[in-house]
């Protein structure tokens, strides 16, 4: 399993290589979206954002010329002129919740009422700012006020045109000028282009260094093979030894049962147990309780010969 280990990181770190190595200046460059040849950078960031600002504010001014707060002023007043006693006006009046119109001369104002031709009319059923025109000083209130309110509309509308414009063409005008923008910053594109080209050059150094680790790991493998057999070779030998030692006990309690037999049954049942089949089994039988013992030494060292050989898995080796 760890060969197997070894062989796959290696086929992987040589197909990475080879997939670094292959790429072009070229493809590197399509990729990161540049495009050679690299366009040199020969202003600085806050001369660019200037020439940009300038740029878009001639483009702005076609849309919104400047104007002054004077120029506001006399659309007001266009809209909204100053009436003098005796000028012939014409306003709605709010007359039991709807429109009246009111026509004549105007006369005078008080504090409370409006009068026009013969008519009073009182100021809360009128527009108060139809109202200011009929009190000088009201009236040029109102109208600084509202000349106020459009000046800052338009400059804020010029504003909004200004970064609009700035939002849309930064980038383009940017990467015409040999910059190029990374992880929100914006950098020359040559030195972007040489970071990727330092990326791959770092990809392949990384690569080389796991096919050397893993060439390492293989040499080690393959020097310690012999070893690993050497423990074997020593794990048979003593497995033989041991059940050398265990036959050759095997052998003495068999001896010593002859002997037994010869002493006790005679030379007759003797030969007879060595020469004739199954006479063994029945002189067992028949002095069952004088070789008994011999019997269960048998058994036992026989059944210990063969767990070694069986459960255990020691397998004599005789090279």
């Amino acid at each position: 399993m760890r060969t197997l280990f070894i062989a796959v990181l290696f086929l992987t770190s040589s197909l990475f290589s080879q997939e670094t190595e292959s790429i072009s200046r070229e493809e590197l460059a399509k990729k990161i979206g540049l495009t050679l040849p690299i366009k040199e950078a020969n202003k600085s960031l806050e001369e660019l954002s200037s020439e940009l600002k300038s740029k878009a504010e001639k483009e702005i001014e076609k849309q919104f010329p400047p104007k002054s707060k004077d120029s506001f002023a006399e659309e007001v007043i266009s809209k909204y002129p100053l009436h003098k006693v005796g000028d012939s006006v014409i306003i709605n009046v709010r007359y039991r919740g709807a429109l009246k119109e009111a026509k004549g001369k105007f006369t005078k104002i008080t504090s409370s009422s409006l009068y026009i031709g013969s008519q009073s009319y009182p100021l809360v059923d009128i527009d108060s700012k139809v109202a200011s025109q009929f009190d000088p000083v009201k009236w040029k209130n109102e109208v600084e006020k509202e000349a106020e309110k459009k000046f800052k509309k338009y400059e804020s509308e010029r504003r909004y045109g200004l970064e609009d414009y700035l939002k849309k063409h930064r980038e383009a005008f940017y990467n015409d000028n040999g910059y190029s923008i990374v992880r929100g910053e914006w950098i020359k594109s040559s030195e972007f282009l040489q970071m990727a080209i330092d990326k791959v050059e770092a990809e392949k150094k990384a690569a080389r260094e796991k096919i050397t680790k893993a060439k390492k790991k293989k040499k080690e493998t393959v020097q310690t093979k012999p070893k690993s057999e050497s423990e074997g070779q020593s794990d048979s030998k003593a497995g033989l030894y041991l059940v050398i030692g265990i036959y050759i006990i095997m052998c003495l309690n068999s001896l010593a049962m002859l002997f037994a037999i010869y002493f006790e049954d005679g030379i007759l049942w003797l030969l007879g147990t060595l020469f004739i089949p199954f006479v063994g089994l029945i002189l067992l039988v028949r002095g069952w309780q004088s070789y008994k013992k011999f019997f269960f030494v048998h058994i036992i060292l026989l059944a210990i010969l063969l767990t070694l050989i069986f459960v255990v898995g020691i397998k004599p080796s005789f090279d």
